[in-house]
């Protein structure tokens, strides 16, 4: 490589690791690893809603209810498979391909419903979903927790210090995710950008 050249490689860690190890030269020019973690499932939610917002298509009021509770079992059981902007992508695009007399092209005033959002975790998320599963959103401003429901409008306030919740969706209060928010460790945002992906950088000097 000419001096001065950087060498960027991205990409899933485990395929980057198996990639590297078949490439000890390029391996050796690697001088910097950065690691990024996986939207949370509410960022996903956030996600999906803009998506569909990007088409003026919406979603009713149970759809709303069951897409975080969908996402945060998605995320848990599939792990690394589910977490990027691919897998919303494709969740989107399940959703509008499971209503028959949706156009391969979606237009203004098509409504996702729950059953837009089947997935192979559906029977597992019965369950839960019987019994009106508990969200909460956390204050940016002092960290605590305030009760979601979907529609919660963004001049929506922390009832401990009044600061602004914006427009958050809810974490399942019964997800693991949950549990790591109400460490203390876990309260500052990541900045995740996509799911387990590395970008390792080196140049030549």
């Amino acid at each position: 490589m000419p001096q001065g050249t950087s060498l960027l490689i991205e990409g899933d860690r485990d395929a980057l690791s198996i990639f590297l190890k078949f490439n000890p030269t390029l391996d050796k020019l690697i001088s910097f690893e950065f690691h990024f973690s996986p939207y949370t499932p509410p960022e996903m939610a956030a996600l999906f809603a803009k998506r569909s917002l990007q088409d003026k298509v919406t979603l009713d009021h149970e759809a709303a209810r069951k897409l975080p509770l969908l996402l945060h079992f998605l995320q848990e059981r599939m792990q690394k498979k589910f977490g990027d902007l691919q897998s919303i992508e494709n969740l989107y695009l399940s959703a509008l391909r499971k209503e028959a007399s949706a156009p391969s092209s979606p237009v203004s005033g098509f409504v996702i419903t729950p059953e837009h959002l089947e997935t192979p975790v559906d029977k597992l998320i019965a369950k839960p979903a019987s019994r009106s599963p508990a969200f909460a959103v956390i204050c940016p401003a002092c960290h605590t927790e305030n009760p979601w429901v979907p529609g919660l409008p963004e001049q929506t306030r922390c009832l401990h210090c009044e600061a602004p919740l914006g427009d958050q969706w809810g974490i399942w209060k019964d997800s693991s995710y949950f549990r790591k928010r109400q460490d203390t460790s876990h309260l500052a945002r990541t900045g995740a950008v996509a799911r387990r992906r590395i970008i390792r950088a080196g140049a030549e000097t």
